[in-house]
């Protein structure tokens, strides 16, 4: 029972396992541009494309654009995913000294506002229930070319899902921008009139730095996406001519799939905390899961009282003399055991002695007379001795023996 019972637990186990395993993965639509991120704002897809495509090469880094400025290996693009960054001035610098930084920013910061004169303008707040329940609206966006006279002029148009679109810019000071500077592309809200700028390139010394407003066109979801594909394609086109790295500043502290040990484990004091405890854990369970020798006591087996028993009220009926109580519990000792053994009731059943003289090989006419002399001497007012009861026993023993 105890073996059926746990093969039924085990395979009961093991089929909510494959049910569980075979269930369909819940999408988590938080923005996250991990690049071990299958989810639809990471970047796993989108660096995958990147590596394949991108002529002069494609990297993931986790340094910081402070150390990428100082290593050895020269200018580069760097796609750059924030906009609460506390050092976005060295953005700023690396274009200076040739960078090709394209900065998709994901809300308002002081230092364009301050330094480059351009001002972030949240649209909409981000919200996924549109395209999670099919509500999908979109946004045209128009990618803009310089033409013959100096002007932007639309060379296409691309309807873009609205939700991915944060925010727009827009230019507090024509006069402070440098020679160079353009709108790449702009957006045209459906409830909104006019076109924004949502990508702006602004000339910094020998480099470029590319201002976009839509950092969740470059995860999975826009990759994927046919209307934002297109745009994805342009703005990288422009810095394909420098080898591209790719940093993003919260992948460094959250990374999809991060637990509360990943706090601790980040800083050495609350690493080594944990690996002590541990430690301490794994010796306690070793030291505590050792056999313990214990002396085993010996155990008598119990002793049976059965004919100690039967002595004893043999005795009480023996010094009462009661022989016809005593041979009366004989005679039912040996009904129940003829019983028992043949299934022949003794006291019941008129044929019973013919029966069982058949069945042990004895007289019929001599078993009757024991069975009626043993009646007899049963009888209250039988005056029975001492030896007509010890011959009535055995009559009955003899017949125990036989069966």
């Amino acid at each position: 029972m105890n073996k059926k019972f746990l093969l039924i637990i085990c395979l009961l186990t093991v089929g909510l396992f494959l049910f569980q395993y075979r269930l369909p993965r819940r999408f988590t639509w938080e923005p996250s541009y991990a690049a071990s991120s299958h989810q639809p704002f990471g970047c796993q897809l989108l660096d995958s494309v990147l590596k394949q495509s991108m002529p002069l090469g494609y990297e993931v880094v986790s340094k910081t654009p402070w150390a990428l400025l100082h290593d050895s290996l020269g200018c580069r693009s760097l796609l750059f995913v924030g906009s609460h960054f506390s050092n976005d001035k060295e953005l700023v610098v690396m274009a200076r000294q040739g960078w090709r930084v394209l900065w998709l920013m994901d809300g308002p910061n002081d230092q364009i506002e301050e330094k480059l004169h351009l001002k972030y303008k949240r649209y909409i707040d981000f919200s996924v229930a549109g395209i999670v329940k099919g509500q999908k609206q979109y946004a045209t966006v128009s990618w803009l070319e310089a033409g013959a006279d100096g002007s932007n002029q639309v060379s296409a148009r691309y309807e873009v899902l609205q939700d991915l679109i944060g925010g727009t810019l827009s230019v507090e000071d024509f006069d402070s921008l440098p020679k160079g500077f353009r709108v790449l592309a702009s957006c045209q809200f459906p409830d909104a009139g006019g076109a924004y700028p949502i990508a702006v390139s602004y000339p910094v010394g020998k480099g470029e730095l590319i201002i976009v407003t839509a950092p969740l066109l470059f995860t999975n979801y826009g990759v994927l996406n046919d209307g934002s594909r297109p745009v994805v394609a342009h703005l990288l086109d422009r810095v394909k001519d420098l080898p591209m790295v790719r940093y993003d500043y919260r992948a460094r502290t959250h990374v999809e799939g991060d637990s509360a040990l990943s706090v601790f484990l980040e800083r050495p004091p609350l690493r080594l905390a944990v690996y002590l405890t541990l430690l301490t854990l794994l010796l306690f369970l070793f030291f505590t899961a050792r056999r313990r020798q214990r002396v085993i006591p010996v155990v008598e087996p119990p002793r049976n009282n059965n004919m100690e028993f039967v002595r004893l009220i043999g005795m009480l009926f023996y010094h009462r003399h009661d022989h016809q109580g005593l041979l009366q519990k004989k005679l039912a000792f040996t009904a129940e055991e003829v019983r028992r053994l043949t299934g022949i009731d003794l006291e019941h059943e008129d044929d019973a002695a013919e029966r069982l003289a058949r069945r042990i090989g004895m007289d019929p006419q001599e078993l009757r007379q024991i069975l009626k002399d043993t009646r007899l001497c049963c009888q209250p007012d039988y005056p029975l001795s001492e030896t007509r009861l010890c011959q009535e026993i055995d009559h009955l023993n003899e017949i125990i023996q036989k069966l």
